[in-house]
């Protein structure tokens, strides 16, 4: 069906924060984006078959040297035949990240849902052992002979683990990198903070506008305190992972819309980064 015939016939479903019609590998969609934060309706005025995307806000990283945050769940489902109704679709919002030195006050990601299908929120990322969500948050390193911090887990179909820390007892000591949504977090090594986990790219469904060029779900890097060693921080993973950071910065937020995980901060009394909000993406053919 063309746009023209299409927009004739009235629109087969109402609602989102952006309606675009597009054509992907020859065949023309309409794309309804929620990209929101909270509760929002969409209203199909005839039963029909969709394509959705569904991604959760991404887990708050710690601080110091602690874990990044996981990435929001992300699930895509394929020809799913729907009825005419209204339907509920919630966007989650990312996870706070930690403050005020070792609070353990970092939050986990929210959920994002619609048709039943619920995304989980990115795991935070940890002042010891990271936080389990749709993609687990890293562990913080451990410090003065002390044990360092196991990744949280991810849910199959959605992320996967977050990172370990590495354990020492002088400034060398690093933490893992959030999970992502196509690979875990990194482990920390010897004045190597772990990478936030890679995201999955959607660009061929949805095109480039949507997410990080159409990537959603990239883990949080870890941050590094100041030591006399090599100085560099985790790298947020492709798809809205935030940076980790060095020294007494804060770390970089998650990507809006994308659901990566917060990067880690650098040592001192600041602040791990935010959690990207996550999207719900429902697309058609007219």
């Amino acid at each position: 069906m063309s746009f023209l015939s299409a927009l004739k016939s009235g629109p087969i479903a109402e609602g989102g924060t952006t309606v675009i019609e597009t054509n992907i590998g020859g065949v023309d969609y309409r794309i309804h984006a929620f990209e929101n934060v909270g509760n929002d309706t969409l209203t199909l005025n005839k039963s029909t078959n969709v394509d959705v995307l569904i991604v959760a806000g991404g887990g708050g990283a710690g601080v110091s040297d602690s874990g990044g945050g996981g990435a929001g769940g992300v699930q895509f489902v394929q020809n799913l035949s729907v009825s005419s109704g209204t339907y509920n679709v919630s966007v989650g919002d990312g996870g706070a990240g930690g403050t005020g030195g070792f609070s353990s006050n970092q939050q986990p990601g929210e959920d994002s849902s619609v048709f039943g299908i619920t995304s989980v929120g990115g795991g935070e990322g940890g002042d010891s052992n990271g936080g389990s969500g749709g993609a687990g948050g890293g562990g913080r390193a451990g410090s003065n002979g002390g044990n360092n911090g196991s990744g949280g887990s991810g849910i199959s179909g959605q992320g996967f683990r977050g990172g370990d820390g590495y354990p020492s007892s002088n400034n060398s000591r690093s933490g893992g990198g959030g999970g992502g949504a196509s690979e875990r977090g990194e482990n920390g090594g010897s004045y190597n903070p772990g990478d936030g986990g890679d995201g999955l790219s959607f660009s061929s469904e949805f095109g480039t506008q949507f997410g990080e060029n159409g990537v959603f779900g990239g883990g949080g890097g870890s941050g590094q305190r100041t030591g006399s060693g090599p100085q560099r921080f985790g790298s947020g993973g492709s798809g809205g992972g935030g940076d980790g950071t060095i020294d007494a910065v804060d770390g970089e937020d998650g990507a809006p819309n994308t659901g990566g995980g917060g990067g880690g901060g650098g040592n001192g009394d600041i602040s791990g980064g935010d959690g990207g909000s996550g999207i719900v993406l429902i697309r058609y053919e007219i």
